[in-house]
């Protein structure tokens, strides 16, 4: 048995605490990819052990069942971040689908361009090379472009709807650095970028 009085203010604390976490811990089976709840949980735990288990010491068992419950709150916290590079990764995803929509569409303004130009012979052979890309025939310019016009700007949508969600979910890896990469993004940029997101995620372990 402790040979010291439970602190006058633990009892109300505690039950604050509990409060929140069976509150969080709800919150966190029904979203278990909320990337803003796991964080909270995860602070909220390892604040309250930092700041309660040494004021406990002198009862050994709550302080030993005090450091176990951190533990727990830090992999949740190993979690959250995880969970938030994930988040990167599809950003990056998204990112590079509108870049090369945006290398299609420069594309298929050249490809427009000559076959305007080109003679009747030559232009009948590009035809044939843009059906077998899935371009249906007879080729409409107008057509074309709109089409791959449309499709960049549903890219450039997503992106900037991912961003968006990012900036407000991760705020912790969203800044000034990361958005300037974002912005002069290149297909050589990928690769690297991956497998960088990648060596993150398996530094946090299990």
């Amino acid at each position: 048995m402790p040979s010291h009085e439970y602190p006058a203010d633990f009892p109300d604390a505690y039950a604050a605490f509990r409060e929140r976490y069976d509150w969080g811990r709800q919150r966190m089976k029904e979203q278990p990819d909320d990337i803003r709840q796991a964080r909270m949980i995860a602070d909220d735990i390892c604040g309250f052990v930092a700041e309660w288990r040494p004021r406990l010491a002198f009862d050994a068992e709550f302080f030993s069942a005090l450091g176990e419950f951190g533990e727990i709150g830090e992999r949740i916290g190993r979690q959250a971040r995880k969970l938030a590079l994930e988040r990167l990764e599809d950003l990056v995803e998204a990112r590079d689908t509108w870049f090369v929509g945006e290398a299609l569409l420069q594309a298929d303004i050249a490809l427009i361009e000559m076959w305007k130009i080109a003679p009747e012979p030559l232009r009948s052979e590009l035809e044939k090379i843009v059906h077998e890309h899935g371009v249906p025939l007879p080729f409409d310019p107008e057509q074309v472009y709109r089409t791959a016009e449309k499709h960049l700007e549903e890219d450039e949508a997503d992106y900037r709807r991912k961003l968006a969600a990012f900036e407000i979910d991760c705020p912790e890896l969203m800044n000034e650095a990361l958005r300037r990469r974002l912005d002069a993004y290149t297909r050589e940029d990928y690769e690297p970028w991956k497998a960088e997101i990648a060596r993150q995620v398996a530094a946090l372990g299990s």
